[in-house]
């Protein structure tokens, strides 16, 4: 029973660390200056929380990385990472093209160009960053640790999801946060089909980088 009660309490802390250290660094981000320097130490310090809360997981709650779906990545399912990543990228174009007009959003893409104005190799670490650190954080260690605690699934899923899509907020507006959902919804899902890590963090990284690199060439050799 102490055994027991200690791997609740240490999951507890864990999914709590996953979730609450992303909000306070967004938190702390807010009114500093944007520059590429920034840009570049903020990464850092995302891979730096999803460290600790790796060590946290292999070493004080004594879980194994096959368990969390960390396994050598095979031929197919690198081609299934890179079809769900492509099919993401579509659903964000579809939401930017017909469903945030047709409700009245605002489609604004101030924030793309503004990232398109960005050195590639940055934007390419942005979305390793969101591809590896977030789907390690959102999906892979706060799923799982709710759902040892929970035994539900709906509710492991929901409650990190929406952290990961109210933290989109600021940065992006309220209007993103439809594709971010339809995204979140998308990667639960694949999460739960496939639980592996490695073509999950492919399939984000793709979604990001993708459309990233393609503004910022349209913007800086477009001319």
């Amino acid at each position: 029973m102490n055994g027991l009660k200690a791997s609740r309490s240490n999951a507890i802390i864990g999914f709590s660390g996953a979730l609450l250290l992303p909000i306070l660094l967004v938190l702390l981000s807010k009114g500093l200056p944007d520059s590429d320097g920034w840009l570049y130490f903020r990464e850092i310090i995302w891979w730096l929380f999803a460290a600790v809360i790796a060590f946290w997981a292999l070493r004080v709650e004594g879980l194994f990385p096959a368990g969390f779906g960390f396994r050598k990545p095979a031929v197919k399912s690198v081609l299934l990472g890179v079809g769900v990543g492509l099919a993401a990228m579509f659903t964000i174009g579809l939401c930017y093209a017909l469903i945030i007009p047709a409700l009245g959003g605002d489609s604004d893409p101030s924030k793309m160009q503004e990232l398109a104005k960005r050195p590639i190799p940055l934007l390419l670490f942005l979305s390793l960053t969101a591809g590896v650190v977030e789907e390690w954080l959102f999906r892979f260690y706060a799923i799982d640790r709710l759902h040892f605690l929970s035994k539900n699934k709906w509710l492991a899923s929901i409650i990190p999801g929406v952290v990961f899509i109210g933290l989109h907020a600021p940065g992006w507006g309220l209007s993103h946060l439809i594709p971010v959902t339809l995204l979140t919804v998308i990667f639960t899902a694949y999460y739960w089909w496939k639980r592996d890590f490695w073509s999950s963090a492919l399939a984000h990284f793709i979604t990001d980088a993708i459309p990233f690199v393609m503004f910022a060439l349209a913007l800086q050799y477009g001319r």
